[in-house]
């Protein structure tokens, strides 16, 4: 099944009726954004009205903050796979909180989003994060409640410092979240080509403004570690794929999961194990290589990343 993204403003919402309007002209675009908009409103209604266990079940509330392409959507649909984990794919839960939407209501937005997901067959952006089996979209009083959308969020706490300390005391829950880092070289040279999916050139203006906006986001997750307002586990996305039952293994305890041995296997069955080298489609002058390497210095969680 092909699913057709729509755009989205800079909150996360839908352009209103002019965009219903033009969608309404073209039936196979109009019917997946009615199944979304039901599932959003609808579906975590009657959640929250008939089902409210699955939303008292759920001792802790996690999320992702990092950067855009480093592997946010595979690890949380591993983990949306967990019998006692649910894991929305970008439902931007922190923006409905730093709108003033009620915590029960976006932990049941989060419960319908996993569901909407799992209807669409888990597929985003061509790519598909189905894990035939296992519990995506299903769930029974899930522990964990989360949500999947990282680099989005880094920029939400930039811009908005309390809201780190809002989340919890919104919720109600205890608040973790994961720190998916991976090469910096790769992330930079992706946003600046204007994502995975695009070839652009790249000069050197765009790679400037490129590292700089990387290094923004960085500073923002260093500045939520540094402050033990939040705990965070930082987790390498190569060492990820290089091996990733250990690494699930050390997630699910941070998030105080249960891993039983069918579960490790079955949901990391798909991974590969090498991850794609964008810096390898970009020109990198070496003033901006060293400029890069320096910069990184800074930041511990960063140590050993190279270019080579």
């Amino acid at each position: 099944m092909n699913f057709i993204a729509t755009k989205k403003t800079g909150h996360g919402a839908d352009k209103p009726v002019s965009r219903l309007l033009r969608l309404a002209k073209n039936p196979k675009r109009l019917w997946p954004v009615l199944v979304r908009w039901y599932f959003l409103h609808v579906r975590s209604r009657a959640i929250r009205l008939f089902e409210s266990e699955n939303i008292d079940s759920a001792q802790s509330f996690a999320f992702f903050v990092g950067y855009p392409r480093s592997g946010h959507s595979l690890i949380g649909a591993i983990l949306d796979a967990h019998p006692d984990c649910v894991c929305s794919h970008e439902l931007n839960a922190i923006d409905y909180l730093r709108r003033g939407v009620s915590g029960r209501q976006v932990l049941s937005m989060v419960l319908a989003r996993s569901e909407w997901f799992s209807k669409i067959d888990n597929i985003w952006t061509g790519y598909s994060y189905s894990i035939p089996g296992l519990s995506q979209g299903v769930y029974d009083k899930p522990v964990v409640l989360m949500d999947k959308m990282g680099g989005a969020t880094t920029k939400l706490f930039r811009l908005n410092e309390s809201l780190v300390v809002r989340v919890g005391s919104t919720l109600g829950k205890d608040v973790r979240a994961l720190h998916v880092i991976r090469n910096p070289f790769d992330n930079i040279s992706t946003r600046a080509m204007g994502g995975a999916l695009n070839k652009n050139a790249v000069d050197t203006e765009q790679l400037q403004k490129s590292i700089d906006d990387h290094f923004d986001d960085i500073e923002t997750n260093w500045k939520i570690i540094e402050s033990d307002d939040l705990s965070v586990m930082t987790i390498r996305y190569e060492r990820f794929l290089e091996d990733p039952v250990r690494e699930l293994r050390r997630i699910c305890g941070f998030l105080s999961l249960y891993p039983d041995s069918n579960y490790l296997k079955d949901s990391t069955a798909g991974v590969y194990e090498s991850s794609s080298k964008s810096r390898s489609r970009v020109h990198w002058p070496r003033e901006l290589r060293s400029q890069v390497e320096l910069r990184s210095r800074k930041y511990e969680f960063l140590n050993g990343y190279t270019f080579d």
